[in-house]
């Protein structure tokens, strides 16, 4: 006999995702400054911003649509069981 299921729990769901988009997005954004970092290696002439210029840009467009997505989610009201 199986046991009974617990019900979803849509706001911890949620809150999972939005904390798991923040930590995809640290280390995407940290990941992209350690490449581009490496490829100036230790030339005194160059930045991050001159060899990977709008870093920072991208990483925000990237992640401005999932984010606002998530929060739009967690503004919803629960649906009422018909039941």
């Amino acid at each position: 006999m199986a046991a009974p299921r617990s019900p979803f729990r849509r706001e911890v769901f949620l809150l999972r995702t939005l904390v798991g988009i923040f930590v995809f997005e640290f280390a995407v954004i940290g990941f992209s400054f350690y490449k581009c970092a490496d490829k100036i290696g230790n030339s005194e002439n160059s930045s991050v911003q001159q060899v990977c210029p709008d870093l920072g840009g991208r990483a925000e467009t990237l992640f401005g649509v999932a984010i606002a997505t998530t929060l739009s989610l967690m503004g919803l009201k629960e649906p009422e069981s018909k039941l």
